[in-house]
């Protein structure tokens, strides 16, 4: 998530230096390189545009680290996938919660067996582990 309001930090930024020409370069560059040198994300890849014309793009850090480093690069494509859950789950559960038609506490129903003790909340928190193709099982 720290990764995410440094993104949005980033693009705000962004927004708000750029002007005819880009003098917030610089400033960004550091936070970016910072926020690398303090592990708080392997890379990154950041585009500024302004008036339908792009006046900064970069690429930092790396890539991938396993299983080997690889540098990022302008063209990498991101998986962003795991941002389905913070804007579009979270969203459509608020209206339903808006409505009254569940409780954050409420159980999840009429699935398996070993689903019986699983709360909305809980699904919303990543506490289910629900990557299991993936091997990342936590229940």
């Amino acid at each position: 998530m720290d990764s995410m309001k440094l993104f949005w930090c980033a693009a705000l930024a962004a927004t708000a230096l750029s002007a005819q020409t880009f003098s917030g370069a610089a400033a960004l560059d550091e936070v970016i390189n910072q926020a690398i040198e303090q592990g708080r994300m392997p890379g990154a890849v950041l585009l500024v545009g302004h008036e339908g014309k792009v006046v900064y793009r970069k690429a930092y850090g790396k890539r991938a680290l396993v299983p080997r480093p690889e540098a990022m690069t302008l063209d990498t494509v991101f998986d962003c996938a795991s941002l389905t859950k913070v804007v579009a789950t979270t969203s459509s559960l608020m209206k339903l919660f808006e409505e009254g038609r569940f409780r954050l506490g409420d159980k999840i129903t009429g699935q398996e067996r070993e689903a019986r003790d699983i709360t909305v909340v809980f699904i919303q928190n990543s506490e289910c582990g629900a990557f299991v193709s993936r091997g990342f099982v936590r229940m």
